[in-house]
């Protein structure tokens, strides 16, 4: 699991992750810390509602455990 100091770091990280995965049409990219109810509920919701295809992956930023994620597709 990838671990991060804040969630700007890991967007960053993020989005080479993406860039090396040579994916087309990002959209939504979007971050939520596990323990955040409503954040979770409006990440889910973002990834329910993107592109056809989705990239999410666990992450702790300062220990914390959270997710970050984005679709892809047509």
């Amino acid at each position: 699991m990838e671990k991060f100091v804040s969630e700007v770091s890991a967007r960053h990280w993020f989005f080479q992750h993406v860039n090396d995965m040579d994916v087309d049409n990002i959209d939504n990219v979007r971050f939520a810390f596990k323990d955040d109810v409503e954040a979770m509920e409006a990440y889910e919701n973002q990834r329910d509602n993107g592109c056809c295809g989705s990239i999410d992956v666990d992450i702790t930023v300062n220990g914390r455990p959270a997710v970050i994620g984005c679709n892809y597709g047509h």
